[in-house]
Formats: C-alpha cells, sequence, structure tokens
C-alpha cells in the first residue's frame, strides 16, 4: 500500500486466517524500533524471529535468503530503518506453522556473488525472488525476452491477466536489465514436460506428487 510500505498485514483478510506479516516499519512499540540489526539479519536469512521463534516459510520464504550476501543484507536493513515509522497494531498470531524449516545459522561472512555474467546475475536474483517456491514445474517456453518483460511489468500475457499470486506488481519494478538476467538465466534451465493449467480442476500429477490445477493432464 502505497505511503504504508512494510507496515504490516493480516493475512485472514486473504483467507489465511492466523497468519500476521509484522510491522517492519521503526515503529518503536508496533515495529521493529527495538530490534537490532543481528535481530532482523537473523530473521531475514535464518527464519528465527525476534523472540526466537521459528518463522513460516509460507508467509517469509527464508530458505531462499541463505544466500544473500552480507552487502545486499545491510542494504535491506537500511532500507528497513530508513521507513518512516507507523504505528499499526496487528492481532497477535494464532496459527501453527504449516511449513517451518530450520535454517542452518550463518557464522561465516557471505560475500557478493560472481553477477560478471546476464545469467550469473540471473541466478542470484531468481534465488533471492524465491522464483522456485511457485515455479518449479512451471515452463514458459512461448515466452521470449520482450515477452517477459511486458508480463513482469503489466501482469498481462496479452489481454490475460496473470494470477494474482504472483506478485508481478513487485518484481515489475525491477529494472530492465535484471529482467533480463532473469529471463537469461531461467532460460538456461532444462526443459520439463509439466502440465500446469489454473482453468483445469486441483488434481493429483504423477510428475511432481502434489495436487494442482491440471494435475490430472500428465
Amino acid at each position: 500500500m502505497r505511503g504504508k510500505e512494510g507496515f504490516g498485514i493480516d493475512y485472514g483478510f486473504w483467507g489465511f486466517p492466523g497468519e500476521v506479516a509484522p510491522n517492519l516499519t521503526p515503529d518503536r512499540e508496533t515495529g521493529i524500533g527495538n530490534w537490532t540489526d543481528d535481530m532482523l539479519a537473523r530473521a531475514i536469512r535464518e527464519g528465527v524471529a525476534h523472540d526466537g521463534h521459528l518463522l513460516d516459510q509460507t508467509i517469509m520464504p527464508y530458505e531462499f535468503y541463505q544466500s544473500m550476501s552480507d552487502e545486499d543484507l545491510a542494504s535491506i536493513i537500511v532500507y528497513l530503518r530508513f521507513l518512516p515509522p507507523i504505528r499499526n497494531t496487528l492481532p497477535p498470531r494464532t496459527s501453527k506453522n504449516t511449513v517451518a524449516f530450520c535454517a542452518v545459522p550463518i557464522y561465516a561472512p557471505i560475500p557478493q556473488p560472481d553477477v560478471s555474467t546476464p545469467v550469473k546475475r540471473g541466478a542470484y536474483l531468481v534465488q533471492l525472488g524465491a522464483c522456485q517456491w511457485c515455479h518449479t514445474p512451471s515452463g514458459i517456453s512461448y515466452y521470449d525476452e520482450a515477452q517477459f518483460l511486458r508480463t513482469m511489468h503489466v501482469g498481462k500475457v496479452g489481454a490475460r491477466k496473470i494470477s494474482p499470486l504472483m506478485p508481478w506488481w513487485y518484481f515489475g519494478q525491477m529494472n530492465d536489465d535484471d529482467l533480463k538476467a532473469i529471463f537469461a538465466y531461467l532460460r538456461t534451465l532444462k526443459p520439463i514436460h509439466h502440465r500446469v493449467d489454473n482453468t483445469e480442476p486441483i488434481a493429483y500429477c504423477r510428475i511432481c506428487r502434489r495436487k494442482h490445477h491440471g494435475g490430472a493432464l500428465n
């Protein structure tokens, strides 16, 4: 929400009762104003909240942030400190973790990755974007670079709107060089024949052994 970046949200409105994303603005009473940099770093890369409980990966995909460099992590923390403090009291989280992954503690510095080529740069951005969380079995063989950029910027494939589960309005704010790097990396992945069709009913898929839209087509 413009003007309220980081103020937190109760996911009950989106059909996830009991799930709460905390207020990340520097407000001392309802936000992270009293959190240390180490608390923020541990939450982002290791999935441990400031009070010690494990974060739910369905809301915070920290598993993918393990490879985030120290420099990029520091930049994120500086940005969070820069946000205007917003007083926003949220209800206590009541749901139990459905997916909790105890990340390996980080004891050594993590340097900047090699991003000397578009493919290497794209691989790093895909990891941080947690694209694998949803897209591991999917394919976009009919996309060219121009179509990929258009879809990421406007959330449409031609006249068809893509699913709101894909937060294109976040990724669409990336510059074209970063998006082109992501596309260059995706084109290096091994093609996997796997039908995923949101217009079809949810059914068991013998390929990924999960249930999804169009699973019976595989």
